[in-house]
């Protein structure tokens, strides 16, 4: 277990959370919201403070384990969901910790949210190694994805109740080595929650998406010669604060995904050598992707730079009426 880590992040996209056990222990440690910092809650708390306080809860998990995101949770709060864990006869404190012991580096990547009165609900896609027992099979040390949703109920500031449901057939299909049916399918999902997450918390929250020792391949004309590829990711999304991916088509075979990309963006800070315009640009390019046990291991990007530069130059373009042209 001590060869998987826990890995902090920014953003709230990778969290971690207990959906097939529920929430244990008590405690509170988090940089993103220190305790003095978190708002006063009222009995009006709103929507938005609650998804908040939702993806606190699961970052806190995530960053501290099983025994910590106790500031969230009502003294009174009940779990509801099925236990197929294996762990038949234990608290829910120790299914906790069980669970943790078998996926140490469990992780979940908030995919998206709804809330109405004090009901938050979230779509997830869960991140794991299988390091120990669970539904009664041995470690494998397999990684492993999968789905799940989180309906939770908040009173002043504090989740009361949490219903959830996770693809545990899929899970442990996966545990068992079996092949997935849908590998296409799967690998399509895994392309375009990608980009969701990262265009919703920034660059550096898609982290779970991506193998440790993952590459990608493309040409460097940024400008940001001396850096490496995560310090060029945020130094871009510095230049284009709001840079946003629409996927305009995708096309998959075996490990592969390729991707036609529509972007969008405004030009705040050097980009190409030239200082900020406050321009908004669009433009397209193909992604191609290889993903192994649900991790993108390989990528390879090209879009039209040269019509970036165009647009930041401010000059006209060429083309015939219409313009941006898609690849």
């Amino acid at each position: 277990m001590d060869d998987i880590p826990r890995r902090d992040f920014l953003g709230y996209s990778r969290v971690a959370a207990i959906s097939l056990i529920g929430p244990v222990g008590y405690g509170f440690d988090v940089e993103a919201a220190p305790q003095d910092e978190r708002p006063a809650m009222t009995m009006q708390t709103s929507t938005e403070t609650n998804k908040r306080l939702a993806r606190e809860y699961y970052l806190v998990l995530d960053k501290d384990g099983p025994d910590a995101g106790g500031d969230y949770v009502a003294p009174n709060f009940q779990y509801y969901g099925a236990n197929h864990t294996g762990f038949d006869g234990l608290t829910p404190d120790e299914r906790g910790r069980a669970f943790y012991r078998a996926f140490p580096d469990f992780t979940h990547v908030i995919l998206e949210q709804i809330a109405e009165g004090d009901i938050v609900v979230e779509r997830i896609r869960y991140f794991a190694t299988h390091m120990d027992t669970f539904m009664g099979i041995p470690g494998t040390g397999r990684k492993i994805t999968f789905t799940g949703i989180d309906w939770v109920r908040f009173e002043n500031g504090k989740a009361v109740e949490r219903w959830g449901v996770a693809d545990e057939l899929d899970l442990r299909r996966q545990l068992l080595g079996l092949p997935d049916p849908h590998l296409t399918q799967t690998n399509k999902a895994l392309a375009r929650e990608y980009y969701e997450v990262i265009d919703q918390y920034g660059p550096m929250s898609g982290g779970a998406f991506s193998a440790p020792h993952s590459h990608y391949y493309g040409a460097n004309h940024t400008g940001f010669v001396d850096t490496y590829p995560g310090s060029r990711g945020v130094a871009f999304y510095t230049a284009f604060p709001d840079f946003t991916h629409v996927i305009l088509e995708q096309v998959a075979e075996g490990d592969y995904v390729v991707e036609r990309i529509r972007y969008y963006a405004t030009h705040k800070g050097p980009f190409m050598n030239i200082p900020a315009t406050g321009r908004r640009i669009t433009f397209t390019g193909i992604d191609w992707v290889r993903f192994v046990d649900g991790r993108s291991v390989e990528r390879w990007g090209v879009a039209d730079e040269l019509d970036v530069r165009r647009q930041l130059l401010g000059e006209p373009d060429p083309r015939p009426a219409g313009g941006n042209g898609t690849l």
